[in-house]
């Protein structure tokens, strides 16, 4: 009876072990996904901007990003490069 008890128990925290395995991989996993959220929405935001500057007149006013939230003015030479 005590062996029955051990295997049973042995088992158990098996069965745990396996289950906090599965709890860090979906996390690892959700970690991804929104990391590929952040990444789509900033490929949307960029293809939007870039139909916005092709649709733009030539020497029309813009702000261009040079990083860290920074912008600087420039005039639209070129919309089709």
């Amino acid at each position: 009876m005590e062996q029955d008890d051990g295997q049973i128990q042995e088992k158990a925290r098996g069965i745990l072990s396996q289950i906090e395995i599965g709890k860090r991989q979906m996390e690892a996993l959700n970690k991804q996904a929104e990391m590929v959220d952040g990444a789509l929405v900033e490929l949307n935001s960029t293809t939007q901007a870039l139909k916005s500057l092709a649709e733009s007149e030539k020497g029309n006013e813009i702000l261009v990003q040079v990083g860290s939230g920074s912008y600087l003015r420039a005039r639209l030479d070129d919309n089709q490069r």
